[in-house]
Formats: structure tokens, sequence, C-alpha cells
């Protein structure tokens, strides 16, 4: 029998880095990260992302289907120690992620990356993964078009693996005219910024 824990879908829009192309030409690289229960908020390798299509396609599924929907920020889900697809399943009124712990055990908090083998089963309220999930489309699609405020930056709205958060002031001092960084790519890498721009709820 899996392991079932009922949660809301939870994420967090964080900047992975600064690309410098030239001293007024900055960009950030945005991804999303999930936030709900089960997930290890202090991972290690910090580059666990959510694929963005994969989760738009996950409204729209009729039947069982397997897919990456978490992943590396780099596109390669092996990256960070996920070895096998989530099973994604439906009712009337949840949204079902069967995970195997053999192969999402890398990101798994305790006590479930404790458990030596099993499904852990994400139960989502569909109404409410759904909502969260237009959410998050809608919010990247506004700082692909209009940036990212550089002055509401925060330390937590950085991942961890190459501290970015550390350049934040400096680009404020040394680029007071800078008020918006255009955003570079959305995290998974490939996730082109047109996709998401074409996507209508």
């Amino acid at each position: 029998m899996p392991i079932e824990l009922l949660t809301e879908f939870k994420y967090k829009i964080r900047a992975s880095m600064f690309t410098f192309w030239n001293e007024d030409d900055i960009e950030i690289t945005l991804q999303a990260t999930p936030a709900f229960l089960s997930y290890n908020q202090d991972i290690a390798d910090d580059c666990v992302v959510l694929d963005i299509h994969e989760l738009v396609a996950s409204l729209k599924i009729s039947s069982p289907a397997k897919s990456y929907l978490l992943t590396c920020e780099c596109g390669y889900a092996d990256d960070v120690g996920i070895t096998a697809p989530i099973l994604l399943t439906h009712t009337k009124e949840y949204i079902y992620w069967d995970l195997d712990i053999t192969h999402y055990r890398a990101i798994l908090s305790l006590p479930y990356a404790e458990i030596p083998e099993g499904i852990l089963r994400l139960i989502f309220p569909k109404q409410q993964y759904r909502n969260a999930i237009i959410r998050l489309v809608k919010t990247l699609q506004h700082f692909i078009l209009n940036g990212v405020e550089i002055d509401l930056l925060e330390p937590q709205d950085f991942t961890r693996t190459y501290d970015a958060a550390a350049l934040v002031e400096s680009i404020k001092q040394e680029h007071p005219q800078l008020k918006f960084i255009s955003v570079d790519e959305i995290n998974p890498h490939g996730c082109n910024h047109e996709a998401i721009l074409k996507y209508q709820f």
C-alpha cells in the first residue's frame, strides 16, 4: 500500500544566477522550487526544479501518465538523484503523484527519506493544484515581460548553488540606474520564454 500524504501544491519562485553580458546588461535566471510536504527544503544540491511544461500538461491528463514533474535545473533529473518519473493519476477531487521512494530518496525530507522502499503518494486537492499552477505560470509570464524588480530581491529568493544572493547589494551599488533585471532563462534549461508566454487560462 502506498504511504499517502495529503498536502497543498506549494512552490517558491527563486533565482539561481545572474548573467553579466556587459556593464549595463545583466539578466537573471529563475526557477520554481517545490515547497510542498515531503520535499527536503534544506537539500544540499539545491538544484531541484518543477518543470513548468510538465505541470501544465498535468492539468489536462485523462488517464494515468508518467512524467518528470521534478527534475534538475539543467534538465537531467538524475543529476539531483531522481531516477524515475512520477506516476500521475487523478480523480474528480484529487491529483495523485506516486513517487517510488527508492528513486526519490535524494530529495525527500525525513521521515520519508529513511523508509527502505515503497511508494509515497502525494495527494493534492485538484482545484488548489490547478489554481497554484496557473498562478505560477502567470507570475513567470509577468517576469518574462517586465523583468524582476531588483529592490524586491531578498537572500531567501535565491538558491544556494551559485551564491548569487551575495551579488545583489553590489549590483545595486554599481548599477543604481538598474531597477528591473530581465529574465535570461526559466529553468529547467530549455524551458523557453515563448512557450511559457503562449499559455492562456
